[in-house]
């Protein structure tokens, strides 16, 4: 699949999830207690397809790190469809829940369908968690091509200091400041955004705890989680972290290289 058509194939499996959800809410809407079951899933189903744009975004900005971000819009491509059969497969199973006139079904039926809402408490809180731990790693994502582009913009605004007067001065009326000044901020820019990615780190790591908590009181036995893909599309993100703060590390190294230490060997005297 090419780039272009997995992105609309993200964002259309995104806007499919909203749909599926909201046809759950409405099947359920009378019942009281489910209401307060589905309020968090929806403000989580909102924030990721909101996170979902962004990532995209980032993702196909550069066609030169396309073939690299390919690799992790397949994964988040199918670990979002599995997720939405997740809430079909629910959907299905909680029709009756509706008690339409013009649908036929028994009391039984409905019964069945009650408990079955009812059962399905550990899989909502589940399938949360996890849109919850998607969202955490797309942010890191992002957060993180940003460090990467803005150690671009670092590099050649350093290796204009030591160009031509005539470019040094072109690229001063771009920013409407010093060279020097225009450093300054691209570094202050990248601290914060370390000090980001340690908060978001944090945050990831508390949502995949509750992940792990959720998914052992799934009770539906039809439900199949999704962990492993998650895991999958999550340690990607992560291998892409580390190479681009290993590199980070690198450049930094060729940029101010340490002093020549000479050992020196001490003189023994008979």
């Amino acid at each position: 699949m090419d780039p272009a058509s997995l992105t609309i194939g993200i964002i259309g499996l995104s806007t499919v999830l909203l749909k599926t959800a909201r046809k759950l809410r409405e099947t359920v809407q009378d019942i009281r207690y489910a209401r307060g079951d589905l309020s968090d899933v929806f403000v989580e189903i909102d924030l990721f397809a909101g996170t979902c744009d962004d990532f995209l975004d980032v993702c196909d900005e550069d066609p030169s790190i396309s073939e690299r971000t390919q690799k992790l819009k397949l994964q988040l491509n199918s670990w979002t469809t599995r997720t939405v059969q997740g809430f079909d497969s629910l959907l299905d199973k909680v029709q009756a829940v509706a008690r339409n006139p013009e649908d036929d079904y028994s009391a039984i039926e409905v019964l069945t369908a009650h408990i079955v809402w009812l059962r399905s408490k550990g899989t909502l809180k589940y399938l949360r968690a996890s849109l919850g731990v998607a969202r955490q790693n797309m942010i890191c994502f992002t957060n993180i091509r940003i460090i990467e582009k803005l150690n671009m913009d670092l590099a050649q605004l350093k290796s204009v200091l030591s160009s031509t007067k005539t470019e040094k001065r072109r690229v001063e009326m771009l920013y409407n400041m010093t060279v020097e000044k225009r450093i300054e901020i691209t570094q202050h820019k990248i601290r914060k955004r370390h000090a980001q990615r340690s908060k978001i780190k944090a945050v990831l790591k508390e949502a995949i705890k509750e992940v792990a908590v959720h998914e052992k009181k799934i009770k539906d036995p039809d439900f199949v989680p999704q962990t492993k893909s998650l895991r999958q599309f999550g340690n990607s993100v992560s291998q892409y972290v580390t190479n681009v703060v290993v590199q980070e590390k690198v450049d930094r190294r060729h940029q101010n290289p340490l002093p020549l230490r000479l050992n020196l060997q001490k003189k023994t005297h008979a």
